[in-house]
């Protein structure tokens, strides 16, 4: 079932304000591009890099390891844990409600953000307090998008070991044997570039959630990202193309990397909600999103706030917030 409308009209007078949208970003972030002149004897195949065809062959069963309590409350216990994904160990925040279960978990990942003043377990604390708070069992993972020294084509997704990392987040949450956790009731929820995140894990791995929220995310079509955020990441288009060639020399692995191409696979129900005058990732690009869901037969719904820009604040994040919880209550 599909909610949304397009407008060109809107779309066009946007896009004009996509390029002040990304200086925003950068300060946002911090980071800035510094790469060399790249030439184009130095572009290369591909090779055998992950895309979301051979995600959907892997099979990892990561462990989730409990560390100490690191706060919370009456309501929710918050402790900080770890687990395995793809040969590296990533981090994370698991908070649990203090109350009798079985409760539904979430997992949450977060954006693009500056690895060098990023600090572990602060992706998306409003969004974790929240649902712990509201009786879910979340874990909000430190992608690998996170640590210091990243590479733009992780930190843009092109490279998808951060999908990997919200794939096995989700394994290892499940698998953990926590007593109060419904492991049969867990979601996904992302934000900005983690928005992405989740609808490539969805596609990927489409068994894994029963529902999947993005909020704000960034343009399922890596290309988009490739030519309109690169700067964010730190890196160009040119450095990223220079890697993995363009998309007319390698058109089959751009394709293997959009969830786009993947979109009738996936089988959760998807709610994206954006705001309608985001100038960092484009409202265009959700809208797109919805548009390839919809004609696969898929279950989408995009909600606009009106107004909203990409960081929601006050009421726009609290109506964020009523409508993932409905939308959670009404598909778990």
């Amino acid at each position: 079932m599909s909610r949304y409308a397009s407008s060109t009209a809107r779309r066009d007078a946007r896009r004009t304000l996509v390029a002040s949208g990304l200086a925003l970003a950068l300060l946002l972030t911090g980071c800035a591009a510094t790469d060399p002149a790249v030439t184009a004897d130095e572009t290369a195949a591909p090779g055998d890099r992950m895309t979301l065809r051979t995600l959907a062959e892997n099979d990892e069963k990561p462990q989730l390891e409990l560390g100490e309590r690191t706060g919370g409350g009456s309501a929710y216990a918050t402790r900080r844990v770890t687990y395995e994904s793809g040969g590296i160990t990533v981090s994370g925040s698991l908070s649990v409600p203090t109350g009798d279960g079985p409760h539904p978990g979430l997992v949450l990942a977060h954006g693009l953000v500056d690895p060098e003043s990023y600090t572990d377990g602060s992706g998306m604390p409003r969004e974790q307090h929240h649902f712990a708070d509201a009786g879910y069992v979340v874990l909000s993972a430190d992608l690998r998008s996170s640590e210091p020294g990243t590479e733009e084509v992780t930190a843009l997704s092109i490279d998808m070991g951060a999908t990997l990392d919200v794939i096995n987040a989700v394994r290892a949450l499940a698998s953990a044997d926590l007593p109060s956790l419904d492991e049969d009731r867990i979601s996904l929820l992302g934000h900005s570039m983690g928005g992405v995140l989740v609808i490539n894990a969805m596609v990927a791995q489409p068994d894994l959630v029963d529902a999947v929220v993005a909020l704000a995310p960034a343009s399922s079509d890596p290309i988009d990202l490739v030519e309109q955020l690169s700067s964010m990441a730190g890196g160009s288009r040119d450095r990223v193309y220079a890697r993995f060639g363009t998309p007319e020399q390698h058109p089959e692995f751009w394709a293997d990397l959009s969830a786009r191409t993947f979109a009738e696979q996936a089988e959760a129900p998807l709610l994206i909600i954006h705001g309608t005058e985001d100038v960092v990732t484009p409202i265009d690009w959700s809208e797109e999103t919805a548009d390839a869901w919809a004609a696969a037969g898929t279950d989408v719904e995009l909600e606009r706030l009106d107004g909203a820009g990409h960081i929601f604040f006050d009421d726009e994040w609290r109506e964020a917030m009523d409508a993932t919880e409905e939308f959670f209550e009404d598909v778990l």
